[in-house]
């Protein structure tokens, strides 16, 4: 190769490349840099990590020297003190060796104290012990006192520290059953003990003590121990007694010398569940007097703030809040003082202690009311397990059972009620709301917080309490606010509450003697007053009108989100209207409201339409009950899929026909109902015949012997069951075997049922039913022995056959007893019903109600009543051993009422069920319950007045060549207006084959009323057609003819045979 070319410079290269090569290198610098500060910086960090750890593994190794020197010292010393008797002169030997000791067990050694060190204590104990006890015997001011202050200053400091080491460690190194028996005589123990009696220190230094004491934790320990001796030891008087001198002694100066400490002491124990009730009762004594519980409650009462920070610190979940209401509630049951019961001021404060426990409580699911548990039981997840959940529900139950006696809750609100006004209102609101609460969670609670209220003992210096808590709730001097949309009962609801349930208990048991002449606790004209308000704020919660601030019904906004108020206020409304409805202390029309919104057509239709959906909707529940869960599923159903809209005004129908369906017209309320009747009977159309066989005429066929009606119905009819709404058509066969003329186009089945009716329901006829004083129909009790094993099987037919009646809209002569209409409905019977059964027994059970003491204990009565329905009689006992339990002054108004409950409930109870059984196939009971039981009489029998000629005439159709102004048919209604009521009544069953006018007049007879004109023919009688309603009147010659005609055919009841 050849590598000399002849030039003496090297020839330059070109790269081809551009910079990028350049670049490329620039960028491995940068990164080459980065690196290294990286690895600069970590070498930085690992060096002082190194120098840290260094000098802990240094210091650990240096006090590990120091601690072994010391101890060594500290034997050294506390071997000194066991041999030789230590004197005032020690001071700075004693605070060396506490001091030392102190030092040594710092740290982790205090969690878990080993033996050596546990040893070491117990002798310092021992030789504190011995200097106390000498320093006790001389006093501070002997001995040059001033030269030695500062030493006995900084010892008592130490002895503070040192008593809280002891405690602490005792209490988590004692917590066996057996070193808790052993503790009692330990060093340990005896030198706390002597460490917090005032001899020895200064009132400075006792206060020294107790601020060390809640420094370093002594108050927990206590607790944590005093949770072991409850736990383990079965015997445990001398421990515990130890134990509580050892909390208590240091705090026998005055209240508010140690406030604050007291403060801690009652917040670490007093939420340890059932605390007191497992001490004796001298230590429980002990423990509040000492405690001072009386000052604490009443401070925390007038302390906001305080009481604030009590609650969140020591009272913070469910746990801690149900140990203070045990402890509380024990106290007002067992340790009060009958002198702390009735200090007005004193129970105010307790009321206000109580009442803020609701707040932990409030949200808490295991302490939602009854119906909320039903629901969200599923649900219950959380911090707190199941098996606990119901260990704490159950506790707090059996607590509140013994503080819901009726006498206590009396005694509360009776002491409350002497109090100042400005005081009294908020101090029984906040108890209302306490008791309330509770009340929710069980039915026996609920019973006697209402029970009390309403039978409050009469007494003449004081006023009934449903007095003072209507007045409470405010309502007459607040009308203004009824206008407003934004109206609220506020911290109010709960009052209002109580007052409308205890007020309706105390009318469901009020006689009419108490009820309209004593009028006690209201007068008549104050229960109208109460009526309308309480009417008032119901129709608010439930209707908003259109275009308001809040459109929409919002019953938790009118009632503060109180549970029950809503059912409250409308149960209290039904049982005022029921009483009205039997003996009239309103106007007519009292009832009614909303200014003529709920007779509009808008309002039925929207109304029936909605519950029409709610009830398709949901075929498996009432719609009372899906709307009490608030729901309203929008869905298709039947053949034709219709879905309905439904406006924001059905959700306020729905719940007014729900809880107050008085406050709706009865004409309304009975249009709602046929479109009910209606809209159900086109969906058994659609479902039997198909789409277009809803427009065929058909119908189930059946044949009935004019001589035995009940007998072949019931063979007939029995089985159908719910297909009796399908349209039933009859033929009759006479007397001699031969079928009737006619074809039943509706008539001849009214027929039917009025027969059938009144002969089934006969008293003399088949006895199932009897007959009160004012001649209305009860079910018979033994109706077992005059009818036989399928008596209730009857029933159940004549339940179904009511229902085909009210379904077809036949009108039927059946009056029943109202308390037989009530238990249909749903409704309580009152006692007064009693008078229409047994007129005799009601007589005897009101002077037994109003008799003195002495005239009950002579009658000799017993919880038993003699049923006289089986041969021979049997004695009935109303209550489980009810032949040994007497009747008393006290227990009498029990016995009547389980009296009229057995004779008008118990007794006829079989019947009755299977009555409605049968009623409830055909016709659904929850349309029937938006009707009082007087109105479910007309909804059977119509109205019992005379006809309105009047009404007749506007809505009577002519035809053949008959015109309203014709001579004949002038005739006709001056014959009409002439004859009587029953006359008149023959005549319109004659046409229509129903002696009563529909309930809503003759503009809804269907097919309407028709007087057709037939041959002129004074010797021809007048024909009907009652499936047409079609009365055929020949054309007579004058008016006498016609009226004799007329009578004679409707009194000889012919004229069907040629129709």
């Amino acid at each position: 190769m050849n590598f000399f070319d002849g030039q003496v410079y090297r020839r330059k290269g070109v790269s081809l490349r551009g910079n990028s090569g350049r670049q490329e290198d620039g960028k491995r610098i940068l990164e080459r840099a980065r690196e290294e500060r990286a690895l600069r910086e970590r070498q930085r960090l690992e060096e002082k990590k190194a120098v840290i750890l260094q000098s802990f593994l240094r210091a650990g190794l240096q006090t590990k020297k120091a601690k072994k020197e010391f101890e060594q010292e500290l034997d050294e010393l506390l071997k000194l003190g066991s041999c030789s008797v230590w004197t005032l002169e020690n001071d700075l030997l004693i605070t060396r060796a506490i001091r030392l000791f102190l030092f040594t067990v710092r740290g982790y050694d205090i969690y878990g104290l080993s033996s050596q060190n546990y040893e070491r204590l117990c002798s310092l104990c021992k030789i504190l012990l011995k200097w106390l006890t000498c320093f006790q015997a001389k006093p501070y001011l002997e001995n040059g006192y001033e030269q030695r202050a500062s030493h006995v200053l900084h010892i008592t400091s130490l002895l503070g520290k040192l008593y809280a080491v002891c405690i602490y460690v005792f209490s988590r190194n004692n917590s066996t059953t057996e070193g808790l028996e052993k503790s009692v005589g330990n060093p340990v123990l005896e030198f706390c003990k002597v460490a917090t009696t005032l001899e020895v220190f200064a009132a400075k230094s006792v206060g020294e003590l107790l601020d060390c004491s809640l420094k370093h934790g002594v108050y927990e320990s206590f607790r944590i121990w005093l949770l072991h001796v409850l736990e383990l030891v079965p015997h445990r008087i001398e421990v515990l007694t130890m134990l509580f001198r050892l909390l208590l002694e240091p705090l026998k100066t005055s209240f508010a010398t140690h406030t604050n400490h007291r403060m801690v002491i009652f917040g670490q124990l007093f939420s340890i569940s059932k605390l007191l009730s497992s001490l004796p009762d001298s230590l429980a004594y002990y423990l509040i007097r000492s405690l001072g519980i009386e000052e604490i409650i009443s401070q925390l009462s007038r302390d906001e703030r305080l009481l604030t920070e009590v609650l969140s610190k020591y009272f913070y979940s469910s746990r801690q809040v149900v140990g203070l209401l045990d402890n509380l509630i024990y106290i007002m049951e067992h340790l009060l003082e009958s002198s702390h019961k009735e200090d007005i001021s004193f129970m105010a404060s307790y009321v206000i202690l109580l009442s803020s426990c609701t707040s932990t409580l409030q949200n808490d699911k295991i302490f939602m009311n009854r119906e909320e548990k039903g629901q969200k039981q599923k649900n219950m997840e959380g911090s707190i397990g199941m098996d606990e959940m119901y260990s704490l529900y159950q506790q707090v139950l059996n607590s509140m059972k013994s503080f819901f006696k009726i006498e206590n809750i009396r005694n509360l609100f009776r002491t409350l009620l002497c109090e100042a006004d400005s005081i009294q209102n908020s101090t029984i609101i906040r108890l209302s709301n306490f008791m309330w609460h509770f009340a929710r969670m069980d039915v026996g609670l609920e019973h006697n917080l209402i029970t009390a209220l309403a039978f409050w003992p009469a007494r003449e210096d004081q006023e009934h309490v449903l007095v003072k808590l209507w007045s409470l709730c405010s309502l007459e001097q607040n009308l203004e606010l009824f206008s407003s949309n934004n109206y609220t009962l506020g911290e109010r609801s709960v009052p209002f509450t109580l007052f409308c349930r205890a007020f309706t208990r105390l009318v469901y048991f009020q006689d009419n003697e108490e009820f309209y002449q004593r009028q006690k606790p209201f007068s008549l004209e104050k229960v109208r007053t109460i009526a309308s308000l309480v009417k008032q704020v119901l129709f608010r919660a439930l209707w908003s009108p259109a275009g308001s601030v809040n459109p929409s019904p919002n019953p938790a906004f009118v009632f503060n989100n109180v549970d029950g108020a809503l059912e409250a206020a409308a149960r209290l409304l039904a049982v005022l209207r029921s009483r009205d409805s039997k003996q009239r202390f309103a106007k007519e029309g009292f009832w009614e409201t909303g200014g003529g919104i709920f007779v509009s057509d808008t309002f039925i239709v929207d109304a029936a339409k909605s519950v029409m959906e709610l009830e398709y909707a949901n075929e498996d529940r009432s719609w009372f009950e899906q709307m009490d869960e608030g729901s309203f599923p929008s869905r298709n159903y039947g053949s034709m899929k219709r879905n309905i809209n439904v406006l924001q005004l059905s959700n306020a129908a729905r719940n007014i026909l729900r809880l107050a369906p008085f406050m709706i017209p009865f004409e309304s309320r009975l249009k709602i109902f046929h479109y009910w009747i209606q809209k159900e009977k086109e969906q058994v159309d659609l479902s039997v015949h198909g789409f277009f066989g809803v427009f065929e005429q058909s119908g189930t066929w059946v044949t009935i012997r004019r001589d035995f009606i009940v007998e072949d119905a019931f063979a007939a009819l029995n089985s159908m069951r719910d297909r009796l709404k399908q349209t039933i058509r009859l033929k009759f066969i006479d007397t001699h075997g031969l079928e009737e003329a006619g074809i039943d186009g509706g008539g001849v089945f009214k027929e039917f049922m009025h027969q059938l009716i009144a002969q089934a329901l006969s008293p003399s006829l088949y006895g199932l039913f009897r007959a009160t004083s004012e001649g209305k129909l009860y079910p018979n009790p033994a109706s077992h022995v005059l009818v036989g094993p399928i008596h209730l099987e009857m029933f159940e037919f004549l339940g179904r056959m009511l229902g085909k009646a009210i379904f077809d809209r036949i009108l039927v002569d059946l009056p029943l007893a109202t308390f037989f209409l009530s238990k249909l409905l749903g409704e309580p019977n009152y006692t007064d019903d009693l008078e229409s059964l047994d007129p005799e027994m009601y007589k005897n059970l009101m002077y037994l109600k109003h008799c003195d003491s002495k005239t009950v204990e002579e009658m000799n009565l017993t919880f038993t009543i003699m049923d006289n329905e089986y041969e021979g009689g049997k004695e009935v006992a109303l209550i489980p051993n009810g032949q040994d339990i007497s009747v008393t002054a006290e227990n009498r108004i029990e016995y009547i009422n389980r009296v009229a409950h057995y004779r008008m409930n118990v007794q006829i109870k079989q019947q009755c069920d299977a009555f409605l059984r049968g009623l409830c196939d055909v016709v659904s009971r929850q349309w029937i319950r938006i009707f009082s039981p007087h109105e479910m009489q007309l909804l059977i029998s119509g109205v019992t007045e005379k006809l309105n000629v009047i009404d007749l005439k506007r809505y009577c159709h002519y035809s053949g060549g008959y015109h309203e102004n014709h001579r004949v048919i002038s005739w006709f209604w001056e014959v009409f207006e002439e004859l009587s009521s029953e006359k008149q009544a023959n005549l319109l069953q004659f046409v229509t084959s129903s002696p009563r006018a529909p309930l809503l007049g003759f503009r809804y007879l269907d097919p309407a009323f028709t007087i057709h004109r037939a041959e002129a023919d004074d010797s021809r009688l007048p024909t009907a057609s009652t499936c047409m309603n079609l009365l055929k009147l020949p054309e007579y010659s004058s008016k006498e003819v016609l009226k004799n005609k007329l009578l004679y055919a409707i009194q000889t009841h012919t004229g069907f045979d040629l129709s």
